[in-house]
């Protein structure tokens, strides 16, 4: 695990008190030690909306937020410490990622990524969450599905000779149990060895087939606008570990066919030109679980409302501008880690 955060602590506090106490931040860190440790969805939602400057859904976020800082610091601030909390936060999310990778992180790092695709929110620059994750999810995306399973059989052999051995003795259960610990780790290794092997086989029967079961339809026979939404939402069921694909931009690259042409288009055209019935079916199978970190899905079930729909969208999210411009992979991408985060919720 990288000590990066806790290096960088320093100089992101800054940005809060310009001239810390070298005995608080510690103590800051402490606590954030402790946050990191939380293992609920909501909680990690609502830190990656302070970091966007947002309200949490759920007030019992900044209590819980101040009382672990209090509880490492009785003078931590409760009042007009906005951009304390705001900081801190930002850190917060910084640590997370640099955990191991786990459901929490992951979806964390999909939440920051995926929110502020249009550019809507004003991100706390002062520090590098957006980088963090990048690396989060560029890192893990590879090393989920790598396993050393380098001579695991002559292990499994030897294994089997220690648990014959450890049986005919039977002097003490304790040998066994290792033993069959032991083999179940081996067993493990093979089986997300297997489970890779078998995402990537999937992904490219489904590239070889050229047909979307979301559309009824072969590729040839769809508009690259709507493959745009519908290849990434496939492509996201085939993804088996929650870490995204590691070469998911190049599979829709592939889908798309981008080697002819990956022309710009605008959010706003894209969806429009979707057809009303698919855009009825996906916002169906969602459900009531689009949101600020879902801004293109949600930008489709706004749609759905008719005309120059652009104006509702942006009193859903922050001014968030459908009329962009985009390349087309760029927006398939998207839709792809969107369908991911909806799929970890």
């Amino acid at each position: 695990m990288s000590n990066k955060a806790n290096e960088l602590f320093s100089n992101w506090y800054e940005s809060a008190n310009p001239n810390p106490d070298a005995s608080i931040l510690p103590l800051r860190i402490a606590a954030i030690n402790k946050l990191v440790k939380e293992a609920k969805t909501d909680f990690w939602l609502d830190v990656v909306r302070i970091y966007l400057d947002l309200s949490p859904k759920d007030s019992n976020t900044l209590i819980k937020f101040n009382e672990k800082f209090v509880a490492s610091d009785k003078n931590f601030p409760l009042e007009n410490n906005e951009n304390l909390i705001r900081c801190l936060a930002s850190a917060l999310l910084c640590f997370k990622l640099e955990e191991a990778n786990n459901r929490f992180s992951n979806l964390t790092c999909l939440a920051i990524l995926n929110a502020n695709f249009l550019g809507q929110y004003q991100s706390y620059s002062k520090i590098p969450t957006v980088s963090f994750a990048w690396s989060f999810y560029k890192t893990n995306a590879i090393s989920a599905r790598e396993v050393g399973h380098e001579n695991s059989e002559e292990r499994l052999d030897s294994l089997i000779k220690k648990f014959k051995t450890a049986s005919a003795a039977d002097a003490s259960a304790a040998p066994v149990n290792a033993t069959v610990l032991s083999v179940f780790e081996e067993l493990k290794k093979l089986y997300q060895t297997n489970k890779s092997l078998a995402e990537e086989s999937n992904v490219l029967w489904w590239l070889f087939s050229e047909y979307s079961s979301t559309a009824g339809d072969f590729f040839k026979n769809l508009n690259r606008s709507h493959l745009a939404l519908v290849a990434a939402k496939e492509l996201s069921e085939l993804t088996t570990f929650d870490n995204g694909f590691a070469s998911a931009e190049q599979m829709l690259s592939k889908a798309l066919d981008i080697d002819q042409k990956n022309e710009n288009i605008s959010l706003f055209d894209l969806i429009n030109s979707i057809p009303e019935q698919l855009k009825v079916n996906i916002v169906s199978e969602i459900g009531s679980e689009l949101n600020e970190m879902t801004p293109c899905l949600l930008a489709i079930k706004t749609s759905m409302e008719g005309g120059d729909w652009s104006n509702a969208y942006k009193s859903f999210c922050n001014n968030g501008n459908v009329k962009n411009s985009f390349t087309i992979l760029e927006i398939s991408m998207q839709f792809y880690r969107e369908f991911l985060f909806l799929s970890q919720i």
